[in-house]
């Protein structure tokens, strides 16, 4: 889904609320990973209880960020790259890096 955002400001200069993420967007990341699998996908996605917005979303495009930065690949030329790949890209997660 971050990959999917990234794509679509890129190449096509949208500007969706969902790809804007914060500073403290690394410890998003942190706090997803640590979910189970049957987490509630609304809350997360879409509006968390918390007041957050779209904490899926904006963590996501922040990982597709960091992989394209640190790859030095376009957000088209990802688009067939695994989840696991794109992470390990991202050098944002433990353990996954590269």
């Amino acid at each position: 889904m971050g990959l999917a955002t990234a794509f679509e400001r890129d190449a096509g200069g949208a500007r969706p609320l969902w790809g804007e993420y914060q500073n403290n967007v690394r410890e998003w990341v942190e706090e997803l990973l640590t979910l189970p699998v049957d987490a509630p996908y609304q809350q997360w996605m879409f509006s968390h209880p918390d007041g957050r917005r779209w904490i899926g979303y904006r963590t996501g495009t922040f990982i597709a960020d960091q992989a394209t930065l640190k790859s030095g690949l376009s957000s088209a030329e990802l688009v067939r790259t695994p989840t696991e790949e794109i992470l390990k890209l991202s050098g944002v997660v433990d353990g996954i890096e590269s």
